[in-house]
């Protein structure tokens, strides 16, 4: 007897997604820039899709070579997220909040330094040279499941840490036998 063991989305999930992403790429406007993500690991699952409105913010100078962008991290994000807010810091402090050890922060101080994002001080503390804005304005995260909405739903809801609106996509006709449970999608506020 032979077991058949299926891993990752299954077809008709990727089809969706894929036919969702077509037709909120053609309704986008042309004028308004966003971006659009597919499978984007945001750390409380995978979204299917997210749409993203930048808000002019420009994080490095521009004309920024792309090979010194190779340096970002997940560990440089995470020193940067600690950053934001605050003019000075001291590596320890940043080490506690992001849970990295110091020489790790220090590592990473050093990548952005040479984005001239910090300027790294004598007696140790770091001074952010400019402001660390938020890059978008809005985001939209979108999950995508052809039959469990529950599990949908559940995940939806996780994205909310990140994104301004959240959205379950089925079906039609899977979204229209669930309109008797409207009530409690407004209720977590999913569209």
């Amino acid at each position: 007897m032979r077991v058949r063991i299926r891993v990752g989305k299954p077809r008709e999930e990727r089809r969706l997604v894929r036919f969702l992403w077509l037709g909120l790429s053609k309704a986008l406007s042309a004028k308004q820039r966003r971006f659009i993500a597919r499978e984007l690991d945001c750390f409380q699952g995978v979204a299917d899709l997210v749409i993203a409105t930048p808000n002019g913010h420009r994080l490095v100078p521009k004309g920024t070579s792309p090979t010194a962008l190779r340096g970002i991290s997940f560990s440089v994000a995470k020193v940067l997220s600690a950053l934001s807010e605050r003019k000075i810091a001291e590596v320890g402090s940043i080490a506690q909040t992001t849970g990295l050890t110091p020489q790790t922060v220090q590592r990473q101080l050093s990548v952005l330094r040479q984005l001239r994002i910090v300027e790294l001080k004598p007696n140790g503390k770091v001074m952010v040279r400019h402001e660390i804005g938020k890059p978008f304005k809005e985001i939209d995260a979108y999950e995508v499941k052809v039959r469990d909405w529950k599990s949908g739903l559940r995940q939806a809801l996780n994205y909310r840490c990140f994104a301004n609106r959240v959205y379950l996509a089925m079906p039609l006709n899977r979204a229209n036998a669930l309109r008797e449970r409207i009530d409690v999608f407004r209720r977590f506020n999913v569209g």
